[in-house]
């Protein structure tokens, strides 16, 4: 969790509140998705956005086969790179729902991380401009 968002002790609290949970859990519940677990064997989730002529915003990886390549050398875990933005609403759920590790640039293309399972993991990468 990036500091500044988190707070002094890098720990994000809203995730607890009964608003939080009641708002994930209907939505979950709406798809049939809610006791859905993750899975035993890690699994890594890479989300990426791909530009295309019809959408041509948001942040996308520089060195995105770079990091592919790293993480597909991972032993014993599974590995998936997906653009949210071309699947429907449900499966987006579906996968973040069976993630341990959801890693994507900072910023919306990350509000799954509503969903993700109490125990799961965000990666979240920051451009370097906002490093300093």
């Amino acid at each position: 969790i990036f500091p500044k968002v988190a707070g002094p002790k890098g720990i994000m609290r809203c995730f607890r509140s009964s608003l939080w949970l009641g708002y994930k859990d209907h939505i979950l519940a709406s798809f049939g998705l809610l006791h859905i677990q993750p899975p035993n064997n890690p699994k890594i989730l890479l989300s990426v956005r791909r530009r295309t002529p019809a959408k041509n915003v948001g942040r996308v990886f520089a060195d995105e086969k770079q990091l592919t390549s790293v993480l597909n050398k991972g032993q014993a875990m599974q590995f998936e790179v997906i653009d949210f933005g071309s699947i429907s609403f449900a499966q987006q759920l579906e996968k973040v729902r069976r993630t341990n590790i959801l890693i994507g640039a900072h910023g919306a293309g990350l509000m799954h991380t509503i969903f993700l399972a109490e125990e799961a993991i965000l990666l979240e990468i920051h451009p370097s401009y906002q490093l300093h």
